[in-house]
């Protein structure tokens, strides 16, 4: 589970560092010498882009939050045994596109299935039984060994 948590801090501080670099844009207008003639629009689309940019951010950090208050703090978890049935593909373009694969699995307990993001997703095989720990609003989890 102690890797659960690493994993699951690793992402919840990047984000925390990208929101305040963010919030600190705000007052880069005022850090820098703008022209006398610089005209009122710039700045207000200055504005407008970087508070659309944090609300953006602070929505994405809201399940980090849940699962930091709700498990990590409590240093606890959910604990999910079920089948491999399927992978959710994404891809990332860009100069090094990558592809991740995040492991669908049917819960026995419940009956639902589950889009988990685990580190090594090659070690979910589909039509395995495997048994997870898992953060339920960010979908973080890693195999129990």
């Amino acid at each position: 589970m102690s890797e659960l948590y690493k994993i699951f801090k690793t992402y919840f501080y990047l984000g925390i560092g990208v929101f305040l670099f963010s919030i600190a844009m705000l007052f880069l207008p005022h850090m820098i010498e703008l022209p006398e003639d610089c005209p009122q629009i710039v700045l207000f689309a200055h504005f407008f882009i970087v508070i659309v940019f944090i609300v953006q951010i602070g929505a994405s950090l809201i399940p980090y939050a849940k699962d930091y208050f709700i498990y990590v703090r409590k240093k606890s978890c959910e604990k999910v045994t079920g089948k491999v049935i399927s992978h959710q593909t994404e891809e990332t373009g860009g100069k090094n596109p990558t592809t991740v694969r995040n492991p669908v699995i049917f819960n026995e307990a419940t009956g639902e299935q589950l889009m988990m993001k685990i580190k090594n997703e090659k070690d979910a095989v589909i039509g395995r039984t495997y048994t997870f720990f898992y953060l339920k609003y960010t979908q973080i989890a890693v195999i129990s060994k």
